[in-house]
């Protein structure tokens, strides 16, 4: 089941004019739904790929909200002033800013992620150590862990509370610290924000975070944007949260500020439908394992009609249906792994993995664009099967087979 066709999915539609009730289920549709599993999965399978580039160990940093005084940002860590040297415990992987009102949001599911990668690689990963324990142990690089990256300037805070400290400083410049901001998603606004820091982090994720800017052409997107703002519970915005990016994405865990008010802020008059952006109402609802990409949806979304309808498609494993899409997306440009990740909803690591196979057999060049012998192969795919299966045709029942003719042996 999905979002829009949840009890609550359809009791939130119904909320909106009827007219309005078409475009509020298409936005509620394109919401990308991340299970547990997945979030859990591809969170931990790129820590452990970007660790393995990393000759030594590793500082793994939870992404957090920190507080900022007068213009400036908490520093990681206490800090003497002579000489100035990193000093003591580092700011704790999950801490409520309020101490009157303790709340735990993602943090608290990515610090159990980097707590096991910690637990099963002491000498490979240590989380939030202190500033004693990073020259002890000869640290390496600096990992913050996120969910999403929005903005980019929850991160980009992070970076430079570490980037604050002198210490921080005197490793990077004489080369024996790098950094990666890894996350479940990232927007392209946010990777450029944190990609032009002085720390210059590798922004390192395993989906294109979708917003409304991305998955919708430019004038759905435009109107889907109108509707926001008029639902919104908070008129003074433009309803798109926090750094009026939009997104559309929902996890088990919640769903992110900087999506939509109408998803989760609530007044008199309206009821959201992940309230305080808690997403258990739904969670057992909807697909709770690894998702999969339907291809035949997503060729027609990339104009491959054709394709979408042919007969080839079923006859296809999953395998040859991903390389069958990713060939399908680049028939436009842009070709960048981020925008294929984008028109074909596959991650990541699978571009790259399907990018390779097909530049391997020169379907696809090394500027990711198809070669004759890929215009072929989709060429070829459009084609009705030369011998097709007679699936409707009866077979009697209880027949026994037995040879017509005999050979005797040689």
């Amino acid at each position: 089941m999905n979002l829009h066709e949840t009890g609550s999915g359809i009791a939130w539609i119904k909320q909106f004019k009827v007219q309005d009730q078409p475009a509020a289920r298409e936005l509620l549709k394109a919401v990308r739904w991340v299970s547990a599993a997945e979030f859990t999965e591809a969170l931990t399978k790129s820590i452990l790929e970007e660790a393995e580039s990393i000759a030594g160990p590793i500082a793994l940093f939870v992404e957090q909200d920190l507080k900022v005084r007068n213009g400036k940002v908490e520093r990681f860590y206490k800090q003497k002033r002579k000489p100035k040297r990193a000093h003591g415990v580092a700011i704790p992987p999950v801490r409520s800013k309020q101490l009157f009102n303790h709340e735990v949001g993602s943090e608290g599911v990515v610090g159990s992620i980097a707590t096991a990668l910690k637990r099963q690689s002491r000498d490979k990963f240590l989380l939030h150590p202190t500033a004693e324990a990073l020259r002890r142990k000869k640290v390496r690089a600096f990992f913050i862990l996120a969910d999403t990256v929005g903005s980019g300037k929850q991160a980009g805070r992070m970076l430079q509370s570490l980037w604050n400290l002198a210490s921080v400083k005197s490793w990077m410049s004489a080369g024996l610290i790098t950094t990666r901001v890894i996350a479940f998603a990232s927007t392209s606004v946010g990777r450029a924000y944190l990609e032009k820091h002085p720390m210059r982090p590798a922004v390192v994720y395993d989906v294109p975070c979708p917003t409304i800017s991305t998955v919708f052409d430019a004038s759905d997107a435009k109107r889907l944007v109108d509707l926001c703002a008029r639902y919104s519970p908070n008129k003074s915005d433009d309803g798109l949260g926090f750094g009026k990016e939009g997104v559309l994405l929902a996890y088990a865990h919640g769903i992110p500020n900087n999506a939509p008010d109408l998803f989760f802020r609530s007044t008199a008059k309206w009821m959201p439908l992940f309230s305080g952006r808690v997403t258990n109402s739904v969670a057992t609802l909807v697909e709770t394992g690894l998702p999969r990409v339907p291809v035949a949806e997503r060729l027609a979304k990339v104009e491959a009609e054709k394709l979408a309808a042919s007969r080839w498609l079923n006859r296809l494993g999953e395998d040859s249906k991903k390389m069958l899409l990713v060939m399908a997306s680049l028939s436009r440009s842009p070709r960048t792994e981020n925008a294929i990740a984008a028109r074909t909803g596959l991650t990541m690591p699978d571009v790259r993995r399907w990018l390779e196979v097909g530049i391997h057999f020169q379907w696809i060049s090394v500027k990711h664009r198809l070669t004759d012998d890929g215009l072929l192969q989709l060429k070829h795919m459009q084609k009705k099967p030369k011998y097709e299966m007679r699936a409707n045709l009866p077979w009697p029942e209880n027949v026994v087979y037995h040879p017509t003719s005999l050979r005797a042996p040689d």
